[in-house]
């Protein structure tokens, strides 16, 4: 679930450009690890994880078109010939549409469990979300400075402004973006089919 539903450097491209699918392969296994906090009813629990076997089957079921498609332009010097390089755009172009859909089937998942949760729930459910954000980035502070501090200044903006932040200071005082916003807009998101 997002926000930064993985623990993974890759998200957001900060340290490894791959492009890589948005669509979390585990889609509520975070929010059931604090199903007690976030204050899940058992009838929610199974509701979600009749979501969650859906989002999965949907993905297999992309992912096996997938695979099918890599198969069609494996490479081999045949394949390699002009005449079949139109015949290989069209199967790109649709690897293309298929890493699209499982991004939309993914979307269309997170707004169905948010649909499922009431708004105090959602609310507790970010704010676990930017506990686990703010310690992970409190861990990773040495790293961050060492690979910012000597080329970078680090800005922190503390609701009267962006500021400058010394190295040492980096995490503690700088203010995450709130996630309320981003519950509340995720209700609102239109569902793509």
């Amino acid at each position: 679930m997002p926000p930064f539903f993985e623990v993974a450097p890759h998200r957001g491209g900060l340290l490894d450009l791959a492009p890589r699918s948005v669509a979390p392969s585990d889609l509520i296994g975070r929010l059931l690890d604090e199903a007690d906090r976030v204050g899940l009813t058992d009838e929610q629990i199974r509701m979600l994880l009749r979501v969650q076997r859906d989002y999965r089957a949907a993905l297999h079921a992309l992912d096996v078109e997938m695979a099918l498609a890599a198969h069609e332009v494996r490479l081999t010097p045949e394949a390699l010939a002009p005449q079949r390089q139109e015949e290989r755009r069209v199967v790109f172009q649709r690897r293309g549409e298929l890493f699209a859909h499982r991004e939309i089937v993914a979307d269309e998942a997170i707004v169905t469990v948010f649909e499922l949760l009431t708004d105090a729930q959602a609310a507790a459910l970010m704010a676990v979300y930017g506990e686990e954000v703010t310690a992970t980035l409190t861990a990773l502070a040495p790293m961050l400075v060492a690979a910012l501090g000597p080329r970078y200044t680090l800005m922190a903006d503390d609701g009267d402004g962006p500021r400058e932040v010394a190295p040492d200071g980096l995490i503690p005082t700088a203010v995450p973006r709130s996630f309320t916003d981003d519950v509340q807009a995720a209700r609102h998101l239109p569902v793509l089919r």
